[in-house]
């Protein structure tokens, strides 16, 4: 898509785990969209599947070793 239509690609990520991130960026990903909690155990339909501070700090370094 990036070559196509000369744009910037993303991921809207829905899921728990780092997997769709870390290999969507890992393929040319420029965005990366995921929810953030402070706790997963928090009451709410999205804190299950949001990242804490500790899976950002991963996503964040991943980045800047690309």
């Amino acid at each position: 898509m990036k070559k196509i239509f000369n744009v910037l690609v993303g991921l809207s990520d829905y899921y728990s785990g780092l997997e769709g991130p870390l290999m969507a960026m890992g393929l040319g990903a420029n965005i990366i969209e995921r929810h953030f909690t402070l706790n997963r155990n928090y009451e709410g339909p999205d804190h299950n599947i949001s990242s804490e501070p500790e899976e950002f700090k991963k996503i964040i370094k991943f980045r800047k070793k690309k």
